[in-house]
């Protein structure tokens, strides 16, 4: 119909894009002789918006002559015929190149100084379209064309006309909403914007301008949410993070420019885009980083005070538990998150910094083999306790700082004994047994179990209060508190992957980290000190009287909170530089953010503790490192690894491996530059070659079917992502997963996909399936099987896949359908765990890693459909054993990583410098 109806005006053509609102053809102008694009409103919104009134606004629009705004060359309805609505249409010239958003997709992030030019040219249109009063109330990536060097704004003067028409037709933008038709994009809109303010102005384009900003310059938005009421609920609650500490490139002043455009208050941004453009303009021109331009306040980290977000509307996947009910919560939640932002009391920053802290002299506390972890500081900063002995037989120990004999307290406690926490008076411990969390007198005793562990359930240790009488404790998905003498335990919040909590001195806070669990949890020590991404997050002691605020990023490793006296200020871990180093950062009363500050250069800690008196510290430094290795598969009774050859060599962590298709490159992860990155090398041996390099650390490399692509996974601020890039390297493409982490990616055998882990350790954990055409376009991610798994693994004719779970190793067909347990006993539990799968090369046998009872590596074979596991390999001697992730089979022979770890104590003093 619309074709006929055009026909005399335009030949409508291919299709070139469809979304919410509208599809876009394009098409031959026939009086003109030129390339158009016809912009048809979906038919839906004929019958709701007013047609007159609508063509009328978007004549207006059509006025607008500007060098970078995208005209509108016509407009008009095809009228409707019987049974059919009809169509809006307008029609704009056709553009060659890419949207901003394809471009951001490609590569991830822009050059400053590229990012700047085109923000300059947005906003010259802005400030020109504002100054005929037009604001275009949708500005985001998609609606940013680029031609040649080039900006053009599109869709300028578009939502005017919409809002309108629709007014004329129904009355208010409710109208619109029900069609399904947002006036503005969620993760792009004010505040004010979100909670439908009939007063908005032209300052919600200044906004949108500063989220698309931090998006141009770190691949990432400055709030995460995958509804509008999340995002409207980070928005209140959160303060995005610096983009200079995201990109250390990035000139402080454009940073601050940036921040004051998503000031959450209208009168706290810049106010016209004069303002905004001038300041652009000295950053573009000058090139100035260093001083603070007039008119610019120096934005400082800020968080609400405003009452507890219901559960349903958590920020970033973390949400403090109501003392309402979940049902009662969930009716009245969207509402009350749209009411907090008329409430939002805003605490600034101290605009008086504390004198820079440093650390003395440094002693080392044990020197003996194994592993020595957990370091606890007692109150009076005399003693400390921690964990000793092999990660699957740890003893909690306690030993006085100055010297002296270390003191086992709890011997006859079942080992493994982790994660000790010292009560306020100094006079007892808890810590985590394999019969749950356990008390115990600080120099030894008798132990009792405070909370019981349950099979297959996380259960970590946590802090005291300050008053001693209440402990916190992670289990599952949630962190809790319970009175020492017994009762019941009370939920304070809820998220993924929780640990490592700290009571502040004062008794409001609970900091913890989010993310990374597996390298802390007493249940997976095969992955003690594994690299992985996790942020500091800040959440009220007592439910109901506020609600979570992120401290730091998630773009890198961030761990050991540790509070100063005064409940003012926390030490912790973070790699955020390259190594894992001491840092600090405020907290001010309301639970502000303040600037993070590193007080450390080269620490390389992977644990750190300090006492009562913030002044007595001591850290563990974990030697990590693993190489690859290889020997034939056994073909008879098994056999240990003490014949197996090297393949790699030298001071890195290697986790994961992978061959190209021509059997000529060995593909592998490695931290053999400081960030880990993608190498490959020669199979017969060579000098390995990097092929990827960014600031985030890339992983699980992965070479397509046909040898011309690699996937892997890379940490980025929201997460991990999933990435593909040339087989010989060259710049990566980020593939859309959609929201939440997509990691640990393995090709279809046909190529025609990437199965891969997604949100792995929270509620939403499942194994998805990212599909690819026959043309090597991506479609939407599907979830398979809403189960966490570890690494799934297709059987070379594609017909399985083989996997870890935590109800025990499985196998299920590329659909996610006939999923089955081949061996029980999940990946928590203490009996016999799969965890890695690999084929042999015939697609009969399946071999797997596992660890059996004693936590020892052992690989089997199998075959998946009729049982009968066969013992191959057993790994040894000691310090010879496999590493976390790697494990192949290829060509008649083993693959695998193996690792030595070596953990010591050191003590310090934290001072401040004069």
């Amino acid at each position: 119909m619309l074709a006929d109806a055009l026909r005399d005006r335009y030949v409508i053509g291919r299709e070139l894009g469809r979304g919410g609102m509208a599809t876009v053809y394009a098409a031959q102008d026939v009086r003109h002789n030129r390339q158009v694009a016809v912009k048809v409103l979906h038919q839906n919104l004929a019958t709701t918006l007013g047609a007159e009134r609508f063509e009328r606004e978007i004549q207006l629009a059509a006025r607008l002559q500007h060098p970078h705004i995208l005209p509108v060359h016509d407009s008009g309805r095809v009228p409707a015929s019987a049974g059919d609505a009809g169509f809006l249409y307008y029609v704009m010239p056709f553009v060659e190149g890419p949207s901003l958003r394809e471009r951001l997709a490609r590569e991830g992030e822009l050059p400053v100084a590229e990012a700047v030019r085109l923000l300059v040219e947005i906003v010259e249109a802005l400030a020109y379209a504002h100054a005929h009063g037009v604001v275009h109330r949708d500005i985001k990536p998609d609606n940013i064309l680029l031609s040649g060097r080039h900006a053009l704004v599109a869709d300028l003067g578009v939502a005017k006309a919409l809002s309108a028409a629709g007014a004329a037709g129904a009355g208010d933008e409710g109208a619109l909403t029900s069609t399904g038709l947002a006036l503005g994009t969620p993760r792009y809109m004010a505040p004010e914007q979100m909670a439908a303010d009939p007063h908005l102005d032209h300052r919600v384009d200044i906004y949108a301008v500063g989220v698309m900003a931090y998006e141009m310059l770190t691949g990432t938005r400055p709030f995460p949410g995958t509804t509008p009421q999340a995002v409207f609920v980070a928005q209140s609650t959160m303060t995005p993070t610096p983009l200079e500490q995201l990109r250390p490139g990035i000139p402080p002043l454009l940073s601050q420019i940036v921040a004051r455009c998503l000031a959450a208050r209208p009168a706290d941004r810049w106010q016209n885009a004069d303002e905004l453009l001038a300041q652009l303009e000295r950053v573009r021109v000058t090139g100035e980083d260093a001083a603070t331009p007039g008119g610019v306040t120096p934005v400082t980290p800020v968080a609400s005070v405003a009452p507890a977000p219901p559960a349903g509307m958590p920020p970033s996947g973390m949400r403090t538990v109501a003392t309402a009910s979940r049902n009662r919560a969930a009716a009245w939640g969207i509402a009350a998150g749209l009411a907090t932002l008329a409430g939002v009391a805003v605490v600034l920053a101290s605009r008086h910094p504390e004198r820079p802290l440093k650390l003395g002299g440094r002693t080392p506390l044990t020197v003996d083999p194994g592993i020595e972890a957990d370091p606890a500081v007692s109150p009076d900063g005399k003693l400390v306790a921690y964990a000793a002995g092999d990660l699957i037989d740890s003893h909690i120990f306690v030993r006085q700082m100055d010297g002296g004999r270390p003191i086992e307290v709890a011997p006859g406690v079942p080992s493994p004994q982790r994660e000790p926490y010292w009560s306020p008076d100094g006079k007892r411990l808890v810590f985590r047994s394999s019969r749950g969390l356990e008390l115990v007198p600080a120099l030894g005793g008798t132990a009792r179990v405070l909370v019981p562990r349950e099979a297959a359930t996380v259960l970590l240790a946590g802090p005291w209060s300050p008053d001693g009488r209440t402990i916190a404790f992670v289990r599952s998905d949630s962190l809790l508190t319970m009175p020492v003498a017994g009762g019941t335990a009370t939920a304070v919040t809820t998220g993924g992957e929780l640990h490592s909590p700290a009571w502040s001195p004062d008794g409001r806070w609970i900091a913890l980290v989010r993310g990374n669990r597996q390298s802390v949890d007493p249940d997976t020590p095969a992955f003690f000190g594994n690299l992985g991404q996790s942020a500091l997050w800040l959440v009220p002691a007592r439910p109901g009287s506020g609600r979570p605020v992120r401290l730091t990023g998630e773009g890198s490793m961030n761990s050991s909170p540790a509070w100063l006296p005064g409940s003012r200020a926390l030490l912790y871990l973070s790699n955020a530089a390259g190594g894992e180093d001491v840092y600090r950062i405020g907290v001010e009363p309301g639970g502000a953010a303040g600037h993070a500050e590193r007080i450390t250069t080269g620490l390389s800690a992977q644990a750190f503790t300090l006492d009562a008196a913030g002044h007595r510290a001591v850290y563990a430094v974990l030697e990590d490192q693993s190489n690859i290795w290889s020997m034939p598969i056994p073909a008879g009774a098994a056999v240990g690894t003490a014949d197996a050859a090297p393949v790699t060599r030298g001071s890195q962590i290697i986790e994961t491996l992978d061959f190209s298709p021509d059997g000529h490159w060995l593909l592998f992860d490695s931290d053999r530059s400081g960030v880990t990155q993608v190498y490959r090398m020669p199979v017969e041996g060579g000098e390995p070659e990097q092929l990827t390099s960014d600031s985030g650390a890339s992983f699980w490399a992965r070479y397509s079917p046909d040898g011309r692509l690699i996937s892997f996974h890379r940490y980025t601020e929201n997460g991990r992502r999933l990435f593909i890039m040339g087989a010989d390297g060259g710049t990566p493409t980020r593939l859309d997963t959609g929201p939440g982490d997509a990691f640990a990616a393995e090709w279809s055998r046909d190529g025609r996909g990437l199965f891969y882990l997604r949100d792995y350790g929270t509620p939403t954990a499942a194994l998805a399936l990212l599909p690819r055409s026959a043309t090597g376009a991506w479609g939407q991610p599907t979830n398979l099987l809403r189960l966490d798994v570890l690494s799934p693994t297709p059987s070379p004719d594609g017909r399985w896949l083989a996997f870890g779970s935590v109800n025990g190793f499985m196998i299920a067909t590329p659909r996610g359908d006939s999923a089955r347990v081949v061996l029980p006993g999940g990946y928590r539990s203490r009996a016999e765990k799969a965890t890695i799968a690999t084929w042999s090369d015939d697609g009969r046998t399946m071999y797997y890693l596992a660890r059996d009872s004693l936590d020892r590596a052992t690989v089997w074979g199998i075959d998946p459909l009729k049982g009968g596991p066969r013992l191959l390999v057993r790994f040894g001697p000691p310090g010879h054993d496999w590493h976390r992730y790697g494990f192949r089979s290829w060509r008649g022979r083993f693959y695998f990583t193996v690792g030595e770890q070596e953990g010591d104590l050191w003590s310090t003093t934290v001072e401040a410098e004069r």
